[in-house]
């Protein structure tokens, strides 16, 4: 057993740790950005813009995906053997955690918000859409005299 390899992986493990954590919130940033202009674009009403900021925020996301098993396990480790580390060291991470934690929780938050924005917006655009077809079958109904599929014209009896 080497004990210089020991500690240098004990220490590894926790710089793993901070990076992973530094890493995840740096991701965060990115999505709570992403939600301001998500609203923006929601009551701007601009569908387009809307649909390539989501795909963007799908990468964001893929990549927090990507890293979960690999945080879950150094999380895991934090908890069974942090207690070894410095106090100034525990407290740091710990606060990491809970930063991003609360962070994510916000974003969701926003994200649920969002969602029952644009719902209202479907439905309003949805009656909108079925006015205009009634409003489009009515003007169908009455052509011209003398046109052969009008239903209602005036004609001399």
């Amino acid at each position: 057993m080497n004990i210089t390899r020991d500690i240098r992986e004990d220490r590894d493990w926790v710089l793993q740790l901070e990076r992973e954590l530094s890493n995840r919130s740096r991701l965060v940033d990115r999505l709570d950005e992403a939600v301001g202009r998500q609203g923006t674009l929601i009551q701007e009403e601009n569908a387009s813009a809307l649909i390539d900021l989501l795909g963007q925020r799908q990468i964001v996301v893929d990549e927090i995906e990507l890293g979960a098993e690999r945080l879950a396990e150094l999380l895991d480790r934090f908890e069974r053997e942090g207690s070894q580390l410095p106090l100034p060291r525990i407290t740091a991470v710990r606060e990491l955690v809970r930063r991003i934690a609360d962070r994510l929780d916000a974003v969701l938050a926003a994200d649920a918000h969002a969602c029952t924005s644009v719902n209202g917006l479907l439905s309003r655009l949805s009656g909108e859409l079925e006015g205009a077809a009634v409003a489009n079958r009515a003007v169908h109904a009455y052509h011209a005299p003398g046109t052969p599929d009008a239903r209602f014209s005036d004609r001399k009896a």
